[in-house]
C-alpha cells in the first residue's frame, strides 16, 4: 500500500533512513526529480515523495509514522482507486525517466498549452508563450527572443 509522505525541508535523508529503520527495510520509496542545472536535483512534487509497504495495511503502524523524523505529515490511501492512480503516476514518470532516474523533460510536454516557466537555463524563470509544439521540440518566446527546447534537454519547463 502507498502513502504519500510531506516532509520537512532538506530532511530527505534523515526521513528516509528513519522509516527504513524504524518502520520497514523495504519500503519503496518514489519521488520524481529533474536535474535543474548541473548537479542539482529537484523533486518535481516539492517535498512529497511515496512510500510503499505492506506495513501500511494495518492502520495501527500511523501511531508510530507520525513520530518518525523529519517527516511534516503524511496521506494514507486507503480506498484501491487512489494506490492505482499512484501506480499510474509513478509509472508514467519512470516510463519517461533516463538513466539516471531523472524525468526527461518530455513529460512535461503534454502538460503544456500557451505558456510555461523555464525551471533552468539562462532564462530561468521567464514565463514563456508557447508558439507550437512539434514532436521533439517545443517553440516558443520570451518578448522578440525565440527559443527552440528539445523534450530531451537539460533546460526544463513547467506548465504555467
Amino acid at each position: 500500500m502507498w502513502i504519500v509522505v510531506k516532509i520537512k525541508n532538506n530532511h530527505e535523508i534523515l526521513f528516509l533512513s528513519e522509516i527504513k529503520k524504524k518502520v520497514d527495510p523495504n519500503t519503496i520509496i518514489y519521488s520524481p526529480k529533474i536535474q535543474i542545472e548541473n548537479s542539482i536535483q529537484k523533486n518535481i512534487l516539492g517535498n512529497y515523495i511515496f512510500c510503499k509497504s505492506e506495513i501500511f495495511k494495518n492502520s495501527k503502524i500511523f501511531n508510530n509514522i507520525k513520530f518518525l523524523k523529519g517527516l511534516k505529515y503524511f496521506i494514507p490511501c486507503f480506498n484501491k482507486k487512489d494506490s492505482e492512480e499512484i501506480e499510474r503516476f509513478i509509472e508514467n514518470c519512470k516510463k519517461n525517466e533516463n538513466e539516471s532516474g531523472l524525468i526527461y523533460n518530455s513529460y512535461f510536454f503534454e502538460s503544456i498549452k500557451k505558456q510555461s516557466r523555464l525551471v533552468s537555463g539562462p532564462f530561468k524563470n521567464f514565463l514563456l508563450n508557447i508558439l507550437s509544439i512539434k514532436d521533439k521540440t517545443l517553440i516558443a518566446s520570451v518578448g522578440k527572443f525565440r527559443f527552440v527546447i528539445k523534450k530531451k534537454c537539460n533546460n526544463y519547463c513547467y506548465p504555467h
